[in-house]
């Protein structure tokens, strides 16, 4: 029998890869969905890779934590629990030492809970990049107080604002700001919403290139197969990949080296997902997230497994670097990314068709795995529809 793996994910085009990266390494997959409503993980569903599916409906931690033990718990041996998102790492990071009795976790050094979902904190991250030679962006955090909050003098315009914390916002809550004007409506929208967090505020850099850089730690020992540099981003959320091509790690130079270093410094078990960005010949740090992500597949379907090595570390409990052919200069598409820029009408169809055309790699279309496919597009085709018909109403009514 084949080892389990549970993949705990809210986000299908990245829970996707990292399910069919885990089938084709010889894994049982096993899918735990967090959702907001009834099918909403159809395309991750209908993968011949997945052995068993169950899905949560919201966001209640416990109601999950609680979920995954009784569901998944009763192997005879412990299944590998990985998450795909920031806020399903968030809840294995902070629930370690209860599921660590019934699951093989991802962790940081001597299983301290909580310390991962600490090192999610952009300035805590900003400080370990710093003291390893990485730039900066000059950043200024803003905490709120009751609901009060006050703007630093001396932030300059425009800006880049997110939440402190990935977990708290993610790429959806990024925005550049041109105007102080612009941030206090941001910052509002935090004051009124449910969800009140930190903010960071960061220079607006003049980006010459985009690298997300997909790999594992086992450690002290780092690997890291390739770089992604991205050729388009999503405007419809900001900072995700449209596409990108894969790059060998020494197009970086010798902050290939210091990335690795810093890494290996950070004793951790886990995926990890790192942007850089190029300003001329300086490099900045941007984020590490510690799971996998959409463009990972990728860099899977170029020659190197991350998630299914991952996994084989885990349950051996060694790590072996592996001999790999990778496929460098190969373009990388996540048609999610695109199809939402398209349906808000950012796109045109005919650039839609020249990305695909462009791609020598999907995240979600798969020859050897053609149903998922099958019902994204049909998912996306249908929210086009209906986004055409309301703004032909309202062109009709004279709203629009």
């Amino acid at each position: 029998m084949s080892n389990c793996v549970i993949v705990l994910g809210k986000n299908y085009s990245t829970t996707i890869g990292a399910i069919r990266s885990l089938g084709e390494a010889g894994f049982s997959v096993l899918v735990y969905y967090i959702a907001a409503r009834t099918n909403d993980g159809k395309v991750v569903k209908n993968s011949k890779y997945v052995n068993y599916y169950a899905e949560h409906i919201g966001r209640d931690t416990d109601a999950i934590v609680n979920g995954l033990i009784d569901i998944f718990s009763r192997n005879t041996m412990k299944p590998l629990l990985i998450a795909t998102d920031d806020f399903t790492e968030s809840i294995i990071d902070l629930n370690i030492n209860t599921l660590s009795k019934y699951f093989i976790i991802p962790h940081a050094s001597n299983f301290e809970e909580g310390r991962i979902v600490n090192m999610m904190d952009k300035s805590t991250q900003s400080k370990i990049a710093e003291s390893y030679g990485f730039r900066i962006a000059k950043s200024w955090i803003i905490p709120f107080d009751n609901g009060n909050y006050i703007i630093h003098d001396s932030i300059s315009y425009p800006c880049f604002y997110k939440p402190l914390l990935s977990v708290e916002g993610g790429k959806d809550g990024m925005k550049k700001c041109v105007s102080e004007t612009e941030l206090i409506e941001e910052l509002e929208k935090v004051k009124t919403s449910n969800r009140v967090f930190n903010v960071l505020v960061q220079e607006y850099l003049n980006i010459d290139a985009e690298y997300t850089i997909s790999g594992l730690c086992f450690g002290n020992k780092v690997f890291l197969p390739a770089a992604l540099k991205k050729q388009k981003i999503c405007q419809s959320h900001k900072g995700t990949t449209i596409c990108g091509i894969i790059k060998p790690m020494n197009d970086l130079g010798p902050w290939y080296t210091k990335l690795e270093e810093m890494l290996a410094s950070l004793d951790l078990y886990s995926i990890v997902d790192i942007e850089l960005f190029r300003c001329g010949e300086e490099y900045y740090f941007n984020e590490i997230n510690f799971r996998t992500s959409a463009v990972c597949y990728g860099v899977v379907a170029g020659g190197a497994n991350i998630p299914g090595m991952f996994a084989e570390a885990m349950f051996s409990g060694k790590f072996k670097y592996p001999t790999i052919a990778m496929e460098y200069d190969k373009t990388v598409v996540c048609e999610k990314a695109v199809w939402d820029d398209y349906i808000a009408e950012l796109i045109t169809k005919r650039e839609l068709d020249y990305i695909y055309n462009s791609a020598d790699f999907f995240i979600i279309r798969n020859k050897q795995d053609p149903d998922p496919e099958k019902i994204f597009l049909k998912q996306v085709k249908r929210v086009k529809k209906i986004h055409y018909l309301k703004l032909r109403v309202k062109k009709i009514l004279g709203t629009a």
